[in-house]
């Protein structure tokens, strides 16, 4: 005889509804007040930005290089080499000799008599500018021209050997060394104040500009000094 099969059971059903437990633990409680809804938390708005960015004290950027002891003295010795070349133009031995360490007295003095004026007036003019960048670059633009003066040491000497014009060219190599001098500091000394700042950079050119008169002014009465000195020997005649 044929048998009959049992149906299967059913299978649950996907999204079958919440049971009674459930449903009755998200009912409120008799006498007490349902749960206020929970506001969503305000967003935060964006900080704004600004064109403007704070001032720096001095210019970012690597500091310039210090200078070492033995540079100064590589400088001294190219003053006082363009000081002896010139002085043997003379064709006096003496003249020479003193010749040599006046022409570094009068670099080394010019630098160290202008120097405190130069920091003195950066403070009061309130720039940014550290006091030891100030120093370093004053430094650097004196060894700067202490080894161009040892460049021009052999011209010296060569007019000074075969020619009467000694005198003149020596001159003329001074104030090219001056102008050497004066604008390797000034843009040592740019270099270590924020180019952005206008107000600094025009008190800067002022003190730049009044500084290098004091030092063109002492320069002038060490050379006529020096001048005295190295022609002792000679009473004064060239």
């Amino acid at each position: 005889m044929d048998t009959v099969a049992s149906p299967s059971p059913p299978s649950p059903r996907i999204g079958a509804p919440p049971s009674v437990e459930a449903v009755d633990a998200a009912l409120p409680v008799a006498g007490q007040a349902p749960a206020p809804p929970v506001a969503p938390a305000p967003a935060r708005p964006a900080p704004a930005r600004t064109a403007l960015r704070p001032r720096a004290p001095w210019r970012a950027g690597p500091p310039p290089p210090d200078v070492a002891l033995p540079d100064v003295f590589i400088a001294l010795a190219g003053f006082g080499a363009l000081g002896l070349a010139a002085g043997l133009g003379s064709g006096v031995v003496e003249v020479a000799a003193r010749s040599l360490p006046a022409a570094a007295l009068v670099a080394a003095g010019t630098a160290l008599l202008t120097s405190p004026p130069l920091l003195v007036g950066h403070q009061l003019a309130k720039m940014g500018a550290a006091p030891e960048r100030l120093v370093g670059a004053v430094a650097g633009a004196f060894v700067q021209t202490g080894r161009v003066a040892l460049a021009l040491v052999p011209p010296m000497l060569f007019f000074s050997v075969t020619s009467s014009l000694w005198v003149p060219l020596f001159v003329v190599l001074g104030l090219l060394l001056m102008v050497v001098a004066g604008s390797s500091a000034a843009r040592r000394l740019a270099s270590a104040e924020d180019p952005e700042d206008s107000i600094a950079v025009g008190r800067l050119v002022a003190l730049v500009l009044g500084w290098q008169t004091l030092a063109l002014l002492v320069a002038v009465r060490l050379t006529f000094a020096a001048t005295e000195f190295a022609l002792l020997p000679t009473g004064g005649a060239w």
